[in-house]
């Protein structure tokens, strides 16, 4: 032993030990190092020498506070042995975590007792970096989440949770420490608020106590939503694993509520009754439209997942369909009604009301039924063909029933000469005063319009099928877009020895609700770019026509940095400015093709499209998007700063479907967070990796 060690039988065995593989440094009272095993100076990067006499601080790494190094010297000054983790630095300035346990001796090896002083301090290291780093990993990973993230261990208690977890349930924010049951947790948000659904009356907040308990416990795979107090609605979703841990999941879906918010209000408004089917012909939403011109009985579509053979069913046996087997009135019905282009058919039900139905295929599958009631359309299209002769000798009172109708009205005798029309005929479509005569022809007509823009096709071409059509004995049904934007719908009806009787109704606002319906089942409501299910649908589209005639194609997922805190210190109204004035950004940043989508909160993608250069061209697009995006964002006099993480896959060669390019650009994404977030990266695969290394 050198000098100065103090001699004593239990110091001596310390010594001992020293000579072995432990990582073990004596130090004094000052905090100088006067001994180190070897193993301490080949984690550390000192030679013996460089560390005898030195000050122990020249390990410190200025991970810890003062106060840390504080409360250890607190301890082993009451002469109790302190075990805990510590960053120290090597040599050459690398950072290391180990577990230490430091142990105060006396000089002659005793423990000293409270308050005697220690003379010498012991401390035995064991290297736990690779430990610490993957947990720094996993929590920069549950941080880079989204959404809100909780475990709770066996017990039920707290063992983990992310700040975005914390951000939604701030109320509760005083309960959510480590060790916490999830019941104490939930219990302290009711007193303070966070569960505005929960009502005042203590039997029935019990009850809601044990309903959430329950689906806690046996969550079986189904989602909760839970609004929150400051409005917003949270999905719930928890698992329990094999080893009894409870993961749970909360997604912010205000946005999404307020858009189903928006499209039920476009459903119940429309002009008629309308019914969306998914692809499994299992009724997913329908206005009450719909529900009273079918006349089906209360809870028929109200509750448990309907199918459209169901609805069928219930219509053959009420003999809606006629005569025959229910179950083949069924089948056939359904493969009438379900065809993969738009149709229009009319349906009479038994008691006189006809329907005229619009079936239209949704992309993606399923379909959007319309149904409008056209019973006094009808009703008048049979009272003018049964009585051609009658109104000939009665032009008088027809000419009053057709001034008092609300359809345009124009019939044409064999020859295809206008005999009859009304006031409401000119007005839908715009004609001059004067303009219809009785005895022009209805290529006379169109050509009029086709002077004036009212007409796009080729009036000969027109006329001609018509007839052609109209011989067969077939209702035909046509549409109009006028110039000024109007759209007229027309349904020309063949009478009994030639001619044929024409009703003419402006749609404009029909196909404008429709048109918006469909808008907003494939756009984000709050920035007017595409949605991720028309993005998706977009890139698969783009993928299959690739494989067919060559190209390739660039997914690009683009992640808002610090998007969070902007919402966080100016709230919800701010954070959904910037994200406006962002979509807007990066329409200027695209080429006219490129599509732009949201398809998150803070969460944007790119299709970039190209044949050449297409690697280049994504590069220099991603860059400006950097450049742009970070840039400050001027509301109500006031800057925010934000940026933008940007990663890039390249298909088909890093991706032959939207999902495996959606999650290779993400890749790419988490490695510019971790590099420092603000950039963009290309994703690489192992093929590309493999390259790189052979060259």
């Amino acid at each position: 032993m050198d000098q100065g060690w103090p001699n004593g039988e239990i110091l001596a065995s310390y010594a001992a030990a020293l000579a072995g593989r432990a990582v073990m440094s004596i130090t004094d009272d000052q905090g100088r190092i006067l001994h180190a095993t070897n193993a301490f100076c080949t984690m550390t990067g000192y030679r013996l020498d460089e560390l005898i006499g030195k000050d122990h601080r020249i390990l410190h790494s200025g991970y810890h506070e003062p106060s840390f190094f504080a409360d250890i010297w607190s301890c082993l000054a009451n002469g109790e042995t302190w075990r805990g983790e510590i960053c120290n630095r090597t040599k050459d300035g690398c950072l290391y975590w180990v577990d230490a346990t430091i142990v105060p001796v006396l000089d002659d090896g005793r423990p000293p007792e409270k308050g005697a002083g220690a003379m010498r301090y012991v401390s035995i290291h064991h290297d736990i970096s690779e430990r610490k780093s993957a947990k720094e990993i996993l929590r920069e990973a549950l941080e880079s989440i989204p959404e809100g993230f909780v475990v709770y261990d066996p017990q039920d208690r707290l063992l983990e949770c992310n700040s975005a977890y914390r951000h939604f349930y701030r109320a509760s924010s005083a309960a959510l420490k480590v060790g916490t049951s999830f019941e104490e947790i939930l219990r302290y948000g009711l007193a303070n608020g966070q569960y505005p659904e929960a009502s005042d009356d203590e039997t029935e907040r019990e009850a809601w106590i044990a309903d959430r308990m329950g689906r806690h416990y046996n969550p079986q795979g189904e989602s909760i939503v839970q609004q929150l107090d400051d409005g917003r609605f949270v999905q719930i979703r928890e698992r329990v694993t094999p080893s009894g841990y409870i993961v749970g999941f909360r997604t912010d879906i205000t946005e999404v509520k307020r858009q189903a918010a928006t499209l039920q209000a476009a459903f119940e408004n429309f002009p008629g009754g309308i019914a969306y089917f998914c692809e499994n012909l299992v009724l997913r939403s329908a206005n009450s439209k719909y529900r009273d011109f079918m006349q089906y009985p209360e809870g028929l579509v109200e509750h448990g997942e309907v199918q459209l053979a169901d609805i069928f069913r219930y219509n053959a046996e009420r003999g809606e369909y006629g005569p025959g087997l229910v179950e083949e009135l069924v089948a056939r019905r359904i493969a009438f009604v379900c065809r993969p282009y738009p149709h229009v058919y009319e349906h009479e039900r038994p008691d006189g009301l006809v329907m005229e139905v619009r079936s239209t295929p949704v992309p993606g599958g399923g379909y959007v039924f319309s149904h409008m009631d056209v019973t006094i359309r009808k009703e008048i299209e049979k009272a003018l063909i049964g009585s051609e002769r009658r109104a000939r000798e009665k032009s008088a009172e027809l000419e009053v029933v057709l001034a008092h109708m609300n359809q345009g009205v124009s019939v044409f005798d064999a020859e295809g000469r206008l005999t009859h029309f009304n006031e409401r005929y000119e007005e839908v479509f715009a004609k001059a005063p004067g303009e219809a005569k009785v005895g022009m022809t209805l290529l006379e007509l169109i050509r009029l319009e086709s002077e004036r823009g009212d007409f796009a096709g080729d009036p000969e071409a027109h006329v001609a099928d018509l007839h052609a059509r109209l011989a067969q004995g077939e209702t035909v049904r046509c549409r109009f877009e006028l110039a000024s934007g109007r759209v007229v719908s027309s349904v020309h009806a063949p009478m009994p020895g030639g001619g044929w009787v024409g009703t003419h109704e402006d749609v404009t606002e029909r196909e404008r609700a429709a048109a918006k319906i469909v808008h907003a089942a494939n756009h984000d409501m709050l920035t007017g770019l595409a949605n991720r299910a028309l993005f998706t649908r977009t890139v698969d589209d783009a993928l299959r026509r690739i494989a067919a005639t060559g190209g390739g194609l660039c997914v690009a997922i683009v992640d808002l940095d610090h998007f969070k805190s902007v919402n966080d210190t100016h709230g919800h109204a701010v954070g959904d400015e910037v994200l406006r004035q962002v979509s807007e950004r990066m329409r200027r940043c695209v080429r006219p093709d490129d599509l732009v989508a949201r398809i998150g909160g803070d969460e944007f993608a790119l299709l970039i499209e190209g044949s050449t250069n297409l690697r280049e061209t994504a590069a220099l697009i991603a860059a400006r998007l950097v450049e742009t995006l970070g840039a400050p964002y001027i509301i109500d006099g006031f800057a925010v700063d934000i940026g933008a993480s940007i990663g890039l896959a390249v298909g088909p060669e890093q991706g032959n479907t939207p999902d495996i390019l959606q999650r290779n650009a993400d890749s790419a994404l988490y490695k510019v967070k971790a590099d420092g977030r603000n950039g963009f990266r290309f994703h690489e695969d192992a093929a590309s990796r493999l390259g790189a290394a052979a060259g």
